[in-house]
């Protein structure tokens, strides 16, 4: 089976619990992308072999699966433009 390339938006404390349990797994480093403007939290993940970005879009755009792993009042701006209240089933 082949893995999905993965994109959280937001590096921190979820983010990393699920990166990091993800590659206990076994899933692979170069099928997850962590985008944050936190120079600090891109590094963690990139010394995990991780790709890191501050391009939300383009790892929205390039990714199969995007969880966004930041708090509610920060995710205007990081590529979710549909309110909530306007996601249908299956979204």
């Amino acid at each position: 089976m082949q893995q999905k390339l993965i994109a959280f938006i937001g590096g921190g404390n979820m983010a990393q619990a699920i990166v990091l349990g993800l590659l206990k797994q076994g899933y692979p480093a170069d099928k997850i992308i962590v985008n944050d403007p936190n120079e600090e939290k891109r590094a963690f993940f990139a010394q995990y072999g991780v790709a890191v970005s501050t391009d939300n879009d383009q790892s929205i755009t390039q990714s199969q699966v995007v969880l966004f792993a930041v708090k509610p009042h920060e995710a205007y701006g990081t590529g979710w433009s549909q309110p909530a209240s306007d996601v249908g089933e299956g979204a």
